[in-house]
């Protein structure tokens, strides 16, 4: 937020469902959110001429949806950090779906008594998000290796590397990010993840930065490289630091591209 006070830039970052204290929507697709969520929040704020959208990992499919649904009259650069495509897309290109072919929805994530076991379970792991940026031990070390096998290898090579920037990302983490286990859960929901609703290709004459990592174990690196190529996008590949660390680290250079991207 500083960086936006010395560049003048005005900064909205509306939450996605089940996050932020925002309400999950069991059995809709990313798709609806622009209208449903971000509508209104344009309405409220008082916003009614063109911006920049970015999306950070399970927020990019949310950006791109940003993107076609407000066209590049009113979206005037997008950027992307270990972006995720939807299945039609991943299908028709030969791109893998990673780790986000889960076998529940939405509304049984949600709705049911799984659900709510699961998302109690979840939570009492990582009740506080910014603890996945530290290096935790115990149970809670056995249960986030189980996610991401070298996850733990990078968060110790972050801290060690960037331990001001990682300072600041946990600042911010433990005072912006609320979810409930049933918020995760969403995330990982096989229509929401997986069937956007829409198709990334109907961005039509909008310039897009792409930052990914070639060593990422959730977003597939194609779907990066697949973007890159597509749309042209100016691009930055990290190496060695994973998802998570192309997803946080250096954000200020990352803002600078998308703004550049616009003017």
């Amino acid at each position: 937020m500083e960086w936006c006070r010395e560049k003048n830039v005005r900064a909205i970052s509306p939450s996605y469902p089940g996050f932020g204290r925002s309400t999950v929507h069991p059995g809709w697709t990313i798709a609806n959110w622009p209208r449903t969520d971000l509508e209104p929040i344009l309405k409220k704020e008082k916003v009614t001429g063109p911006f920049v959208v970015t999306g950070v990992s399970f927020g990019s499919p949310h950006a791109q949806a940003f993107a076609v649904h407000f066209g590049p009259d009113r979206v005037k650069a997008l950027g992307m950090r270990v972006p995720y495509i939807g299945r039609s897309v991943s299908e028709e290109e030969g791109l893998p779906l990673g780790q986000a072919d889960m076998k529940f929805t939405s509304k049984s994530a949600n709705t049911t008594l799984f659900g709510h076991i699961a998302g109690k379970a979840f939570m009492a792991m990582c009740s506080n998000p910014a603890g996945f940026l530290d290096e935790p031990s115990g149970i809670k070390r056995i249960f986030i290796k189980s996610l991401q096998p070298n996850m733990l290898a990078v968060l110790t090579k972050m801290n060690q590397e960037y331990p001001n920037e990682m300072k600041c990302v946990k600042e911010e983490m433990e005072r912006g990010v609320i979810s409930t286990g049933q918020g995760w859960l969403y995330m990982g929901a096989t229509d929401t993840l997986l069937d956007h609703g829409f198709d990334v290709r109907q961005i039509k004459d909008t310039p897009l930065v792409v930052w990914y990592a070639d060593d990422d174990e959730d977003c597939p690196p194609s779907h990066g490289v697949w973007l890159v190529e597509k749309f042209k996008a100016k691009s930055r590949v990290f190496s060695g630091l994973g998802h998570i660390g192309a997803a946080f680290l250096d954000h200020t250079k990352f803002l600078e591209e998308v703004l550049d991207a616009a003017s």
